[in-house]
């Protein structure tokens, strides 16, 4: 938190394959979205 540009909290969910992911869900046109999540950390 607390980053210089735009932020989101956006709902997440497991996968059929167990990845975590963001999932959104298309309006009533039966489709879905799922995007897994990635963290990137610098050291």
């Amino acid at each position: 938190m607390g980053e210089a540009g735009p932020e989101a909290i956006l709902p997440l969910r497991r996968g059929a394959d167990g990845k975590l992911g963001v999932v959104a869900d298309i309006g009533g046109s039966g489709m879905a979205m799922f995007a897994p999540a990635v963290q990137h950390r610098d050291q």
